[in-house]
């Protein structure tokens, strides 16, 4: 990433507790060269580190991430497999092309951005239905100093006129 300040360190993955702040598992990053095909993306990344902390049994969780790891289809992954939840932010696009696992908006055009005021937001709900379980999936934007957006399937909801405030 040419925009970081240190340009070299160590990569690792880690699954922590936010209640009493304890590391429950991690693994290091070794490199792509080191690292199986099928290990790559972010749902083997989860899953892995969900199994190390022995949390495979744990129903009702909330698995909190960034926005790497934040994709409709970790959402339903999760629920299925684990019956957790997910929050995490996320990071708009500009593609035209669309999936079947993708968040319902794009990033803002900057002619949108600058007609929207600040404070202005847009909630999405899409229930999915998967082996009998039904799971509802929010994703909301808001405009602040810039494009800021949010998966959830946590406490799903609309806001009811809630804006964002600022002094």
């Amino acid at each position: 990433m040419k925009a970081k300040p240190i340009k070299h360190g160590i990569k690792v993955f880690a699954c922590c507790c936010v209640y009493k702040g304890l590391l429950l598992s991690f693994t290091v990053y070794v490199g792509k060269d080191n690292t199986a095909a099928e290990d790559a993306n972010t749902t083997s990344i989860c899953d892995n580190l969900i199994t190390k902390a022995k949390l495979t049994n744990a129903r009702g969780g909330v698995l909190v991430t960034d926005n790497y790891y934040t994709t409709v289809k970790l959402a339903i992954h999760m629920w299925v497999k684990y019956g957790w939840t997910n929050v995490g932010t996320i990071i708009g696009t500009d593609k035209v092309t669309r999936t079947d696992h993708d968040i319902p908006f794009l990033k803002l055009t900057e002619g949108a951005w600058m007609e929207c005021r600040r404070g202005w937001f847009w909630e999405a709900v899409l229930c999915v239905t998967n082996s009998g379980k039904e799971l509802w999936i929010q994703a909301t934007t808001w405009r602040d100093k810039k494009q800021v957006m949010f998966l959830t399937t946590n406490r799903v909801g609309a806001s009811s006129g809630n804006t964002v405030s600022w002094s």
